[in-house]
């Protein structure tokens, strides 16, 4: 958390989308807020910001993403706040 704070601070977009993406998960919706605001202030896109894998296998990725909340996965992948965590 530190060192994505860090980051974000100086202005790195991936270090900001991924604070985003971790208060989501955790539930703390303002701060998740907050920090997807800051994300695409700084020009965050998915196609041009997510890491490239190491490995050529995503068999573990991929069954990852099947496992998220639908809740998280709309906060990811839309520009809009679905209703239900504009209520949170």
């Amino acid at each position: 958390m530190y060192w994505w704070r860090f980051a974000a601070g100086a202005g790195d977009e991936l270090a900001a989308h991924l604070l985003a993406l971790h208060h989501a998960a955790a539930g703390n919706w303002p701060d998740a807020r907050l920090w997807r605001a800051m994300a695409r202030m700084m020009r965050f896109a998915l196609d041009q910001h997510l890491p490239v894998p190491v490995r050529g296998c995503s068999d573990f990725a991929e069954g990852f993403a099947s496992s998220i909340d639908s809740n998280l996965q709309t906060f990811v992948e839309r520009n809009h706040l679905p209703r239900a965590l504009v209520a949170h």
